[in-house]
């Protein structure tokens, strides 16, 4: 997909960068050669035919851009420098108040010293833009609905509430915010040159800013923001000792970490306890079974070519399907599992081994969070499944942050370039670095496994939808409960699920 082709993109500017410091580099000693060297070309004299020793000039590189110094300097989107003469660009976000602002003290006023160290640094950042850019920021933070309500209504009054929309895909309505055309297209002409879709590091789940055919999101993650990824296993590392698991991170770097060996660890672990651990809880269906389709090289529904395609019925989808109901038979499965107010207390209190929830429960679980816990945690990959013949661990996401241009703003340049520089100096940088300085990451080999599953992020189309995510949930839910087979669940399902997706894709 395309969100892929921005990585590889990424990586082959670095690529590209390195050669040319080495090209650098070669010209600087071969600058000092004498006559007749590497830098100089023999030509013959006309009337002699003795060679006659000519200088070729080396090589220049062409001057970098403003916005390419900055894209060095901060985090690899280059930006378009302008001056927007003290222009006050309002930001709306489901998550303001927490992320770009300062905590209030007791007297209701701004406290830097309440405010943790990552959001000081973002909001330091926008400090900066304000000062090159000559701008303003102003941050209006709405519930999902109120958010929706307030752009159609300014809409219809022919108004545009807001410069830079900021939701979640799953916790907003994207169809009825791209559907009414609220936002811009970022491959508009006006903005496509500085918004940069192939050039600039937008993150993989950028593909959930496409909707009917046009590209209306981008994605990148906040210094401040924990929700690096979805859908990945923690585990108990005390308690895998206890029962005697294997080495879980060199099971996954040699391949051999899969369904089939995962289920005879679960055994393992239900056959030598005493009821009080259980070998398996997940936090939500909605983290499991997605990443349990994508681990077996599928997803629950595609995006392609302007077009949305449910595949619960794929084999690939039902096979997945049919090992956590064979797990869930067995008895593997804590009792609160899908509870999401306990689940994550529970297995801090070291009643299960293995964990399937948001990669930010690792900064609860970790001394000072707010689940402080006993125990020290691991990162994974969900295991392999059989019919994924690409043998890749991944991780697989399905709500994202998408931030967008809103349409008709004046001058929609000024807002493209500023939310450039947004995702330029805010954006999180040396990943894992970052996170094993935070002691999120408890151990060097789960920066590894972070960095292998965001590398291979899969995105699932199936639940950004919110007419769709709704009928996937609750059959999903009543495969969980035992009600119904994953085939009877998506078969009840599918037409209407089928008639919802034509009506959001290209005709």
């Amino acid at each position: 997909m395309k969100g892929k082709k921005f990585l590889a993109l990424l990586m082959a500017g670095a690529m590209t960068l390195s050669f040319a410091a080495c090209g650098n580099n070669d010209e600087g000693e071969n600058s000092s050669s004498p006559v007749g060297g590497e830098n100089t070309q023999q030509e013959s004299d006309p009337a002699s035919g003795t060679p006659t020793p000519t200088d070729t000039p080396a090589p220049t590189e062409e001057p970098k851009s403003e916005g390419e110094k900055l894209a060095e300097q901060y985090n690899g989107f280059i930006e378009t420098p302008m001056d927007l003469n003290g222009r006050v660009i309002k930001v709306l976000s489901t998550v303001a108040d927490s992320r770009y602002v300062y905590k209030k003290d007791d007297n209701g006023n701004p406290s830097p010293e309440k405010t943790s160290n990552v959001t000081v640094e973002v909001i330091k950042a926008l400090e900066s833009i304000e000062k090159d850019y000559n701008c303003k920021f102003e941050f209006e933070q709405l519930k999902a609905k109120e958010m929706v309500s307030a752009l159609v209504t300014a809409q219809s009054n022919g108004d545009v509430y807001c410069d830079i929309l900021e939701f979640g895909c799953s916790d907003t309505y994207l169809e009825q915010i791209y559907g009414a055309n609220l936002c811009m297209d970022l491959n508009d002409s006006r903005i496509a040159d500085i918004i940069k879709l192939d050039e600039n590091p937008w993150l993989p789940a950028s593909g959930f800013g496409q909707f009917k055919g046009n590209w209306y999101g981008v994605h990148f993650k906040t210094q401040n923001s924990s929700d690096i990824l979805r859908g990945v296993l923690l585990y108990n590392k005390e308690l895998a000792a206890q029962y005697g698991l294997p080495d879980m991170y060199e099971m996954v770097k040699n391949g051999t970490f899969t369904f089939d060996a995962f289920g005879d660890m679960l055994a393992s672990i239900q056959s030598q306890s005493d009821g009080s651990v259980y070998p398996f809880l997940f936090n939500q269906e909605g983290l499991f079974y997605p990443a349990m389709v994508a681990a077996n090289g599928s997803t629950v529904a595609t995006y392609e070519n302007g077009v949305y395609t449910f595949n619960g019925l794929a084999a690939e989808c039902l096979e997945a399907l049919n090992y956590t109901v064979d797990w869930q038979n067995r008895g593997y499965y804590h009792p609160e599992s899908n509870n999401r107010k306990t689940n994550e207390g529970n297995f801090s209190a070291g009643e299960a081994v293995f964990m399937v929830t948001n990669y930010a429960t690792l900064s609860k679980l970790k001394a000072g969070g707010s689940l402080e816990s006993q125990y020290t945690y691991g990162l994974l990959p969900m295991p392999i499944g059989p019919s994924n013949t690409a043998k890749q661990y991944n991780a697989v996401s399905y709500t994202e942050a998408m931030f967008n241009v809103m349409d008709n703003v004046e001058k929609p340049e000024e807002i493209a370039a500023v939310l450039v520089a947004i995702a330029n100096r805010c954006s999180k940088h040396d990943m894992v670095d970052s996170e094993l300085l935070a002691g999120n990451l408890m151990d060097n080999e789960s920066g590894d496994m972070l960095q292998l599953m965001y590398d291979n992020m899969i995105c699932d189309y199936s639940r950004s939808i919110s007419t769709t995510r709704g009928k996937v949930s609750a059959a999903c839910t009543s495969i969980y409960k035992g009600e119904k087979t994953p085939q009877v669940a998506f078969e009840e399902i599918k037409a209407e699920v089928d008639d919802l997706f034509k009506e959001y894709s290209v005709e």
